[in-house]
C-alpha cells in the first residue's frame, strides 16, 4: 500500500510539473509574440487634434491603414437638445474610413496603423490628444445683401462662394422670402423663419443634424464646407467672413445669418418682428454655443456681429434718425447676447443707376454709419468695409482687383475651380446687390479689418478724403452764412476712423456724427482740419463763407423759381429770397423737381407725395426729378405700380421693373400672391408676387376661370398637348392643363406613354389600342424597338417596331420555336404544311415540328 501511495504521489507530482511546464510554455509564447509586436511598434508618434477635426493618415503615413483605435480616455460630455449632459461622449476618435479619423470627443486615444499583411505586416502606434477647439461666434444682421441676395445679371453663383474646411466652419441661416432663400441656398424651404419657429433652424449640437425643435435641419451645419456638393453652399458673405476669420486666427467659426431682405431700419427696433426673430434666434444659438463650451468641446472665442443695411432707408431716413434706430437695435441685441465688436459694412444708396457715383451719395444711412464708426463713445462699433465704393467705374473695378490679386485669379478656394478676377462693374455688381464675387470680397475685407480692430494689427499707409453730399472729393467749398452742408471725412483704412479728430476755425461748426458743416454769421475764409490722435494733420478743408443776397430777375423784380448759384447748387427762390423752409415740387423748363429745405439735393429717389401739374398724389422721383415713366417702385409702405410717373392705384395685373414682373393689386405689389395672372394673351405663374421665369413645371392654380394643374415653361402657361413631369409624376396635358379624364396612349418628345386617369402608369406592360393600332407598352412607354411575339391573354401577336402587324401571315421564330402567324396572331389550331422561303414545314397546333 505504501508503494502504491508513493507511486501515486510520484505520478501526481509529474502531472503537476507537466501542467506547470505547459502553462509556462504558453506564457512564454505570448511574451515572445508580444516582444515581436513591441519591436514592430517601436515607432510611436504623437499628434494633437481639436474637436471635430478630420485627419487623413495619408498625409503622414501614405502606405498605412487604420487597424484599430484603442485606449480611448474621454474627457468631454455630450450636448443634447442644446444643453450639456452628464453623459460622456462615446469616443475620442471615430474611424470614418480606412485612412481617415474624426475627433468625436476630447481626450486621448491610441490609433494602431498597419502596413502590409500577414507575417510581413508592420504596425505603428499613433497617440492622439484631442483638445477643445477655440470657437468664434459671428452674427450677420441687416437686409438683402447681408442675407445673401445676388445681382440679377449673374444670379446665384453658389459655385463661386468660398470653400471652407470640413469640421472648421458651422453655418446657421434663418430664411426669409421663399424664392430668394431657395435660390441662395439651393434648398426648397418648407417654411421661413420667425421668432416663433426659430428653434427649427438652430441645431441641438454643433455636430447634430437635428434642430432644437427635434426636426431635421433643412440647412445643414456644414453647408459652407467641403462636405457639401460642388454647386451647393450659400450666396452672400457668410463663407467669406468665416474663411478669412479662420485664416487670421485659426479659430473654428460658427456663423449665424439672421438678416432680413428688404427690412427697414425701424423694423430692427426691439419689439418689431424683424428684430425679435433675430434676437430670439441669436439667444438659441448662444445657448448651444455655451453648452458646447461647457461640454469641453470648445473654448470661448470671439463673439462678433457684422451689419449691412440701409439701401431702402436712403430714400427717407436722416442721419440722426438712422443713428438712433441703429443704437436702439444694437443696445437691445447686445443685452440679450454678448457681442464684443460690431463691424459695419457700409451700405450703398440704392439710388439712380445702382452702379455709378450716384449710388454713393451721402444719404442719411451712409452718413450715420460713417459717423458711428468714427464716434469714440461707441467703442465697440466700427466701420470695417467700404471697398465696394471703388467699384463705380469699369477701370476702377478692374484696378482694385488687379491690385488685390496681381496674378489675375483669386487666392482663396471656391467650390468649382478658379475664376478670373473682375474686369468691369458688372462683374462685381449690377444693381443694389453684389455678385457672389463681390460678396466674397466684401466679406474678406470685413473680416480682415475686424481682426485688426480686435487684435490691433498694423494699418500701414493712411489716406483721408473730404466728400460732399454727391460723394465728390473736395478740398474747398463755398458756404453761405448761417447755412449748412453735408460733409463726411473718410479715412483709409476705414476701421481707424475713431482715431481721427476734427478741429474747426471759430466761424464754423462740424458734427461728424451727422455729417453737417455749419457756417456762422461771419463771412470770410474758414477751415476744418482732420487730425490723427497723435496730432498728425490728415487734410484741411478751406471753407469760403459768403453773405446772403437777394435774387432778382433780369428786369430787377423779385425772382421766384429755381436758381443755380455760383457753387453749382440749385435752390428755390420765392419773391427774391431763398425759401429755406420750402419742401415740395417746383417746375422748371418742363421738368418737375423735388426741393428739400429750399434746395435740390439730386439724391432724392423713391415715391414722394406732392403737387405736380395740379395733381396731389405720389410721384416717382429719381435724382430729385419726377420720372414720368412706367415701372414698379418702392416706398416705406411697399412696392407700387407707376404709370406716367405717378402711383396708379387703379391698376391690377402684371407690371415690370428692372428686377422682374410683379403681381399688382390696386396699385401695390402683392408679395403674398401665388398663382396665375394674365398679361395680354399669355398667362404667367406668379410666386411670392413675382413672375417666376425659372418655373418649368406642372403647377396648380386658376387660369381663365378654370382651376387645374397647368403646364408652365419658363413661367408661362403653354396651351399645347404634351406629357409633362412635376414632383408627383408624369401627366397628360391637354390644351395646357392636366387631363385627369384621359386614359390611353399620349405622346411627348421622349415617346408614347400609357396614361391612366391623366397619369403615366410606369407599371403598365402589355398591348394597348390607341385607335390607330395596338402597341406594345413596357414600363409605361411604347417600345418601338421591340420585334417579336407577345402574349396579351387573348393570343400571341406579332410585334414589329412596337406595333401589332395584323397584315402579316407566315412563320415567325420567338426563340422557343417557329410559329404560324395569321393576320398578326399565332394560329394554335392549325394542322398541316406551310411553305416559306426556306422550304415546306409541318405545323401542328401552330408550331413547326422539326
Amino acid at each position: 500500500m505504501k508503494k502504491n501511495f508513493q507511486k501515486s504521489l510520484i505520478w501526481f507530482i509529474c502531472a503537476v510539473f507537466v501542467c506547470l511546464s505547459g502553462a509556462q510554455t504558453v506564457r512564454a509564447a505570448e511574451i515572445s509574440e508580444q516582444s515581436d509586436l513591441a519591436q514592430q511598434l517601436a515607432y510611436q508618434a504623437a499628434l494633437t487634434m481639436y474637436y471635430d477635426d478630420r485627419y487623413s493618415i495619408q498625409n503622414d503615413y501614405p502606405d498605412y491603414v487604420i487597424e484599430r483605435i484603442s485606449g480611448q480616455i474621454v474627457t468631454s460630455r455630450q450636448v443634447q437638445n442644446g444643453q450639456v449632459s452628464y453623459v460622456r461622449d462615446n469616443n475620442v476618435l471615430v474611424k470614418t474610413s480606412d485612412t481617415t479619423l474624426t475627433a468625436a470627443g476630447t481626450g486621448t486615444a491610441t490609433v494602431v496603423l498597419k502596413k502590409g499583411s500577414g507575417r510581413n505586416a508592420q504596425y505603428r502606434n499613433l497617440r492622439i490628444d484631442v483638445k477643445p477647439a477655440r470657437l468664434t461666434l459671428i452674427y450677420l444682421l441687416g437686409q438683402s445683401n447681408m442675407e445673401g441676395m445676388c445681382s440679377w445679371n449673374t444670379g446665384y453663383e453658389n459655385d463661386k462662394n468660398i470653400l471652407n474646411t470640413a469640421g472648421a466652419v458651422y453655418s446657421t441661416y434663418l430664411p426669409t422670402a421663399m424664392n430668394p432663400s431657395n435660390y441662395m441656398t439651393d434648398i426648397f424651404w418648407s417654411e421661413y423663419g420667425t421668432r416663433y419657429n426659430a428653434n427649427k433652424f438652430v441645431p441641438q449640437a454643433l455636430t447634430s443634424a437635428y434642430s432644437l425643435a427635434g426636426t431635421e435641419l433643412q440647412y445643414p451645419l456644414n453647408t459652407l464646407t467641403t462636405e457639401v456638393l460642388p454647386n451647393r453652399g450659400k450666396g452672400g458673405m457668410d463663407s467669406a467672413i468665416a474663411y478669412e476669420w479662420r485664416q487670421r486666427t485659426g479659430d473654428k467659426v460658427w456663423i449665424a445669418n439672421l438678416a432680413y431682405s428688404g427690412s427697414r431700419i425701424y423694423e430692427w427696433v426691439p419689439g418689431n418682428d424683424v428684430y425679435e426673430r433675430a434676437a430670439v434666434t441669436a439667444q438659441l444659438v448662444r445657448q448651444v454655443y455655451a453648452a458646447e463650451i461647457a461640454a469641453g468641446h470648445y473654448t470661448t472665442g470671439n463673439q462678433l456681429m457684422f451689419w449691412m443695411q440701409g439701401e431702402l432707408d436712403s430714400l427717407t431716413i436722416q442721419a440722426a434718425d438712422y443713428r438712433q434706430y441703429f443704437l436702439s437695435m444694437y443696445q437691445g441685441f447686445t443685452a440679450r447676447v454678448p457681442v464684443e465688436k460690431c463691424g459695419i459694412i457700409i451700405t450703398r444708396t440704392a439710388a439712380g443707376t445702382h452702379k455709378y457715383t450716384d449710388d454713393l451719395y451721402l444719404t442719411g444711412p451712409r452718413i450715420a454709419q460713417y459717423g458711428m464708426g468714427a464716434s469714440p463713445e461707441l467703442s465697440n462699433i466700427y466701420v470695417v468695409c467700404n471697398v465696394h465704393e471703388q467699384w463705380i467705374t469699369d477701370e476702377g473695378t478692374a484696378q482694385y482687383f488687379r491690385n488685390r490679386y496681381p496674378y489675375g485669379i483669386f487666392t482663396y478656394p471656391v467650390r468649382n475651380g478658379a475664376y478670373a478676377i473682375p474686369t468691369c462693374i458688372n462683374d462685381a455688381h449690377h444693381d443694389i446687390h453684389f455678385s457672389q464675387i463681390g460678396h466674397n470680397e466684401n466679406g474678406i475685407v470685413a473680416a480682415d479689418n475686424m481682426y485688426a480692430v480686435v487684435y490691433g494689427a498694423s494699418a500701414g499707409q493712411r489716406n483721408f478724403v473730404w466728400r460732399d453730399a454727391e460723394y465728390q472729393a473736395v478740398s474747398q467749398v463755398t458756404l453761405r452764412k448761417n447755412n449748412d452742408m453735408v460733409l463726411v471725412g473718410i479715412l483709409d483704412p476705414v476701421y481707424l476712423s475713431k482715431q481721427v479728430s476734427y478741429v474747426t476755425s471759430a466761424g464754423l461748426s462740424y458734427d461728424f456724427r451727422t455729417g453737417t458743416l455749419t457756417a456762422g454769421a461771419a463771412a470770410g475764409d474758414q477751415y476744418v482740419d482732420a487730425r490723427m490722435s497723435d496730432g498728425t494733420l490728415l487734410a484741411r478743408l478751406t471753407v469760403h463763407v459768403v453773405d446772403h443776397y437777394d435774387y432778382e430777375d433780369s428786369a430787377g423784380r423779385p425772382y421766384t423759381g429755381l436758381y443755380q448759384q455760383q457753387d453749382g447748387q440749385w435752390i428755390y427762390v420765392k419773391n427774391g429770397s431763398w425759401a429755406y423752409d420750402y419742401t415740395g415740387f417746383v417746375a422748371k423748363d418742363g421738368d418737375w423737381w423735388y426741393v428739400e429745405n429750399g434746395r435740390i439735393t439730386f439724391h432724392c429717389n423713391g415715391l414722394v407725395r406732392g403737387l405736380v401739374n395740379g395733381n396731389d398724389t405720389w410721384w416717382y422721383v429719381t435724382g430729385s426729378k419726377v420720372n414720368f415713366c412706367n415701372t414698379v417702385a418702392s416706398n416705406a409702405c411697399g412696392w407700387w405700380k407707376i404709370t406716367n410717373g405717378r402711383v396708379d392705384f387703379d391698376f391690377s395685373g402684371l407690371a415690370e421693373n428692372a428686377y422682374g414682373w410683379w403681381k399688382i393689386t390696386n396699385g401695390q405689389v402683392d408679395f403674398s400672391y401665388v398663382g396665375y395672372e394674365q398679361n395680354g394673351s399669355n398667362w404667367w405663374y406668379v410666386y411670392g408676387g413675382q413672375v417666376c421665369f425659372q418655373a418649368t413645371d406642372v403647377l396648380p392654380g386658376t387660369v381663365g376661370g378654370q382651376y387645374g394643374w397647368w403646364k408652365v415653361c419658363e413661367g408661362k402657361v403653354n396651351f399645347d398637348d404634351d406629357v409633362c413631369e412635376n414632383a408627383y409624376g408624369w401627366w397628360k396635358i391637354t390644351t395646357g392643363k392636366v387631363d385627369f379624364q384621359y386614359t390611353g396612349l399620349a405622346q411627348n418628345a421622349c415617346g408614347w406613354w400609357m396614361i391612366q386617369n391623366g397619369h403615366v402608369n410606369f407599371g403598365s406592360n402589355g398591348l394597348v389600342d390607341n385607335g390607330n393600332g395596338w402597341w406594345l407598352v413596357k414600363n409605361g412607354g411604347v417600345d418601338f424597338n421591340y420585334n417579336g411575339l407577345v402574349d396579351n391573354g387573348n393570343g400571341w401577336w406579332l410585334i414589329r417596331n412596337g406595333y401589332v402587324d395584323f397584315n402579316y401571315n407566315g412563320l415567325v421564330d420567338n426563340g422557343n420555336g417557329w410559329w404560324l402567324v395569321k393576320n398578326g396572331c399565332v394560329d394554335f389550331s392549325y394542322q398541316g404544311y406551310v411553305q416559306n422561303e426556306c422550304g415546306v414545314w409541318w405545323v401542328s397546333n401552330g408550331q413547326v415540328q422539326f
